[in-house]
């Protein structure tokens, strides 16, 4: 949760400047709170694996495409910050608990530490790539910014289309995961615990 919550204050700075008053700076503040309960709610109900996953790849998707798409006003930055919330929460719920019924028990730390491996890469290559992205989007605005030009933002449409790009990315990934568990009987869908 807390890389979640690192992951999304991340994520509202790079929207920050699309509110000229930096209201969304101290949303990510107030909001973290309020999400954290929310994470705390609704990620023992995601019971349905597959069909969790692809939702939260839905709300990640929508969330960056409104953030890089719609004028924000405070409401719609809340409501799209906490659906953006509620996704990091539903993706792992649904994958996380996945990990035992796809790889064979002698390998299950193996498993895990390759989902951490991955994360730990995605951490490490995003904020790269977004800064690259930023850079090449927006030419002359880093010398302005540091130069103190008043009144000069960064245009962070497209680094929320990088980002809308992944729930795209994990959306497809639902599917071929609906798919292999259709065909290999992996019981994906089904519950960890039988009575």
């Amino acid at each position: 949760a807390r890389r979640m919550s690192a992951t999304l204050a991340q994520e509202t700075f790079y929207c920050a400047s699309r509110l000229s008053d930096g209201s969304v700076l101290r949303l990510a503040v107030t909001e973290n709170s309020i999400w954290a309960l929310l994470l705390a709610v609704l990620q023992p109900a995601a019971v349905v694996v597959i069909v969790v996953l692809i939702l939260g790849a839905i709300l990640m998707c929508a969330c960056h495409l409104t953030f890089a798409l719609v004028p924000l006003t405070k409401p719609i930055a809340y409501i799209a910050i906490i659906l953006l919330g509620v996704s990091f929460s539903l993706v792992p719920a649904a994958l996380w608990p996945s990990v035992p019924k796809l790889v064979d028990g002698r390998y299950l730390g193996s498993g895990y530490s390759v989902i951490f491996w991955i994360q730990n890469l995605g951490l490490w290559a995003f904020p790269l790539i977004i800064g690259k992205t930023l850079q090449a989007t927006n030419p002359g605005v880093s010398e302005q910014i540091q130069a103190g030009v008043e009144g000069v933002t960064y245009n962070y449409t497209v680094p929320m289309l990088v980002f809308a790009s992944l729930g795209v990315l994990a959306f497809f990934l639902g599917i071929w995961l609906k798919r292999l568990d259709t065909k290999n009987h992996y019981g994906l869908e089904l519950p960890n615990v039988k009575k």
